[in-house]
């Protein structure tokens, strides 16, 4: 603290009045009034308050900071939690939407393409493109053919064809 702020200020609260500038304590106004006196606070209250105005400035910034944390922590979680926007749900969602374009008009199903647009993007941040299946070039066109035939049919057509176990008919016996 200040070298004016000592124990006997602190407990008064206040200094010993003082003149006023012009006047020296104890003379009278031209008027025969006794001066008036002025009263000085101490330098330490000065610099009391502007500690605890850091003090409380520090702790809302620390609090802002935490909170921003929180909620940077709270969306990545979110983000990385949805089951849907993993590869392996995206291909079951796509072969469930090739095989209702089959039956219906894409306008039927555009909700259902847009959704899958969405979770598809999400993917591709998780995970990189390859793993979800879409190009690496992003979709140039808005219509709606366009973003089935990008985020529905190409996915579906690149993946590799399940093979089924190999025969070897020269094992097989005839039985009669």
């Amino acid at each position: 603290m200040h070298s004016s702020c000592n124990r006997e200020t602190r407990s008064a609260g206040v200094l010993p009045a003082v003149a006023g500038p012009s006047r020296e304590a104890g003379t009278a106004s031209p008027a025969g009034e006794p001066a008036p006196q002025r009263v000085r606070r101490p330098r330490c209250l000065f610099a009391l308050a502007l500690f605890l105005l850091l003090v409380s400035s520090a702790a809302a910034q620390n609090q802002s900071q935490n909170q921003d944390q929180n909620q940077s922590q709270d969306q990545s979680q979110s983000r990385s939690q949805n089951p849907e926007a993993q590869p392996a749900a995206l291909n079951k969602q796509r072969t469930a939407l090739l095989a209702r374009a089959a039956h219906a008009p894409l306008t039927a199903i555009e909700s259902d393409v847009n959704r899958l647009a969405v979770l598809s993007e999400t993917c591709r941040v998780e995970h990189g493109s390859q793993a979800c299946g879409l190009p690496d070039k992003p979709l140039d066109s808005s219509k709606l053919e366009d973003r089935y035939a990008y985020y529905v049919k190409q996915p579906l057509d690149s993946q590799p064809k399940p093979q089924g176990p190999k025969i070897d008919r020269r094992n097989w016996k005839e039985s009669k």
